[in-house]
C-alpha cells in the first residue's frame, strides 16, 4: 500500500469537501434558506459532492507509483455481463424494499405520512445520482479501498473506508434539506459501513468502478423514491441499519472464505494506482 498515496487522498478530500461544505453551510444558515444547487453559491455543493474524485486525481498525480493513471483508469472497463449489472442496481432496490417493509411493520404510521414517489421517478433519480453522489466511488472504492487491501485484510480494509466515508458526510448534518440533516448520526454510520462492506465484495467480485458508481446511485435514487426504512423514526432506521450490516459482512466473509481471491486482489493491487 501506498501511504503517502493514501494519506495525499484523505487530505485532499476532507480539505475539498469540509471548505466547500462549510462556507455553504455557514450561508445557508445566515440566509435562512434551503439546500438549492442552482443559487449563486450551489458550485460549493458541487465542489464539495467532487471531494472524493479529485482528491483521487490529485493522490495519483502527487506520487510516482507504478502504473499511474493507466492502471487507474482500468477499473473503468466496461468488462462485466449483465448479472452484475443487474446486481449493482437491482441490489439497493431490494434493500431499500427491505427496509420499507420494517417500517411498515415496527412504524406503520410513518410510512403512511411519508408519501413515496411514483416509481417511474428512480431512472431520472438513478441518472442524476451518479453525478451527485455515485462518482465518489472513483475515489472510495476506486483508490482508497484498493490501496487498503494491499495491507489489510477485507474486513478491517471495509471498516476504515466506512469510517472514512461516514465523517466526510458530516458537515451534510448542518445543511438543511441534505439527505443527512436532522438524522441519527450513530445509526447512519452503521447504515453506511454497512453499504461499505457491500461494496468491498461487489467491487472484488468485479473489480470495477463503474459498478460500485451505479450502486452508489441505485441507492440514493431509490432512497429519493421513498422506497425506503423512514428515517425520521430511530426504531425502523436502527432495524435496517443492522440488517444493512449483517448482510454486508455476510457478502464479506464470503470472500474471506475463497483464499484465491485474496491472492488475486494482493496481486492485482500491487498493479494499480
Amino acid at each position: 500500500m501506498s501511504r503517502k498515496q493514501t494519506s495525499l487522498y484523505l487530505f485532499f478530500t476532507y480539505v475539498l469537501t469540509y471548505v466547500s461544505w462549510s462556507i455553504y453551510a455557514v450561508y445557508i444558515h445566515r440566509v435562512d434558506s434551503a439546500l438549492n444547487f442552482s443559487d449563486h453559491m450551489g458550485i460549493l455543493m458541487l465542489l464539495g459532492l467532487m471531494g472524493p474524485t479529485l482528491g483521487a486525481y490529485f493522490a495519483i498525480a502527487f506520487t510516482k507509483k507504478k502504473g499511474g493513471f493507466k492502471s487507474y483508469h482500468q477499473q473503468f472497463r466496461w468488462n462485466f455481463g449483465w448479472r452484475w449489472l443487474m446486481v449493482a442496481i437491482g441490489l439497493p432496490v431490494l434493500l431499500g424494499g427491505f427496509g420499507y417493509a420494517i417500517g411498515f411493520v415496527l412504524e406503520p404510521e410513518l410510512i403512511r405520512e411519508n408519501e413515496m414517489r411514483a416509481f417511474y421517478t428512480f431512472i431520472p433519480a438513478l441518472l442524476s445520482s451518479i453525478v451527485f453522489g455515485g462518482l465518489e466511488e472513483l475515489g472510495w472504492r476506486g483508490l482508497l479501498l484498493p490501496n487498503l487491501l494491499q495491507r489489510f485484510g477485507y474486513y478491517l480494509s471495509t471498516l476504515l473506508v466506512g469510517v472514512a466515508w461516514t465523517l466526510w458526510h458530516i458537515p451534510l448534518f448542518f445543511i438543511p434539506d441534505s439527505g443527512q440533516y436532522g438524522n441519527n448520526f450513530a445509526i447512519y454510520a452503521i447504515e453506511l459501513i454497512g453499504y461499505s462492506a457491500i461494496l468491498t465484495w461487489l467491487y472484488v467480485r468485479t473489480r470495477s468502478v463503474i459498478l460500485a458508481v451505479l450502486f452508489h446511485a441505485s441507492f440514493n435514487a431509490i432512497s429519493y423514491v421513498g422506497l425506503y426504512a423512514p428515517k425520521t423514526s430511530n426504531l425502523s432506521y436502527t432495524v435496517f441499519a443492522i440488517l444493512l450490516l449483517i448482510i454486508g459482512l455476510y457478502l464479506v466473509s464470503r470472500l474471506a472464505a475463497r483464499p484465491e481471491s485474496v491472492q488475486t486482489e494482493v496481486e492485482a493491487g500491487k498493479t494499480r494506482a
